[in-house]
């Protein structure tokens, strides 16, 4: 009852704010272009200090572990590769394709990863969350530029160019936010209050910002059409995918309990909004992605007690 509790209080603010964005623009007090210029400030200005900040305050060294982070690593990157090369058969648009690639891997582990781990393990076991979380962000950026690069690509061009590919994700402003914060972080290089007060208040409302754009863009009608990659990419997400890492991880037997955990959280959590943010700075098809955040969200709250309840009934957590 704990869990469902918790994850009640997690999910309902976030449903607030996606309805409050729906009301908005259904009143006419937003249209497209404040989404699409909400997006943009979101995207190159508020996302990018919110990865700051979360990096900058993480200590690396008082958690590494090499073995649960190339497990992450490796599980991510050959999903996205398995992925690439089945979906294109089922969505030959290409930009709709990309979109359900990235759905299917990247999660929410900023909004719902730490509350998750300090009602399951208190402050003294999130060491292995907040790990996997701060690895995690730049391979989901990293992952997601390129996904969507490939994918946005002609699709009468069948020769991929990596170059252009590489500057893409070099030039993205949640790399460049994520890889700025790495050195601060790994050698606890201090800044001044001042900076950090100034990018902590940016960074802070990203989250916020983020979810009332997401109700704005959402058509009902267009979910109806959409239905099929829709469900396609959320059930990836929230069943397929964190099943077959975390019988994975199982039958390695090699991770702790707290370690287990911390891999259900990411795996498991809903897609994330910087999914829907990245879509639609990058691509025309933004709508399709903030979609199946929405419809991943809402599903989240069953699938994470599932999955949470049978974990603990297998002496697993």
């Amino acid at each position: 009852m704990e869990n469902f509790i918790l994850c009640a209080k997690i999910i309902f603010p976030i449903f607030a704010m996606v309805g409050l964005g729906y009301l908005l623009r259904v009143r006419g007090i937003t249209n497209d272009n404040f989404i699409e210029v909400g997006t943009h400030i979101l995207f190159y200005v508020m996302l990018p200090c919110s990865l700051f900040m979360n990096l900058y305050g993480s200590d690396f060294t008082a958690v590494f572990n090499l073995r649960l982070v190339l497990f992450v690593v490796v599980t991510h990157v050959a999903a996205v590769l398995l992925l690439s090369l089945i979906m294109p058969r089922f969505f030959p648009d290409r930009s709709q394709c990309g979109i359900v690639i990235q759905g299917a891997f990247r999660g929410n582990v900023i909004l719902l990863g730490l509350p998750l781990a300090a009602n399951m393990y208190g402050a003294a076991g999130m060491g292995p969350t907040s790990l996997v979380m701060a690895y995690s962000i730049p391979l989901y950026n990293i992952l997601g530029v390129a996904v969507l690069s490939i994918f946005s690509a002609d699709e009468r061009d069948h020769k991929i160019h990596w170059g252009e590919i590489l500057l893409k994700i070099l030039k993205n402003p949640l790399v460049v936010g994520t890889l700025v914060a790495v050195p601060f972080a790994l050698f606890r290089i201090p800044l001044p209050e001042v900076v950090t007060d100034t990018i902590s208040d940016i960074g802070g409302v990203a989250s916020a910002f983020g979810l009332i754009l997401l109700g704005a863009q959402i058509r009902f009608p267009s979910m109806r059409r959409n239905r099929l990659p829709i469900a396609v990419a959320v059930v990836i997400k929230l069943i397929l995918f964190p099943a077959a890492v975390l019988a994975l991880a199982v039958a390695l037997g090699c991770f702790s309990a707290a370690e287990l955990g911390a891999i259900f959280i990411l795996v498991s959590a809903p897609m994330s909004i910087s999914s829907f943010i990245m879509a639609s700075s990058m691509g025309p098809d933004g709508e399709l992605a903030g979609q199946m955040v929405f419809v991943s969200t809402a599903f989240s709250l069953f699938t994470l007690l599932g999955g949470l309840y049978m974990m603990k009934c297998l002496g697993l957590l």
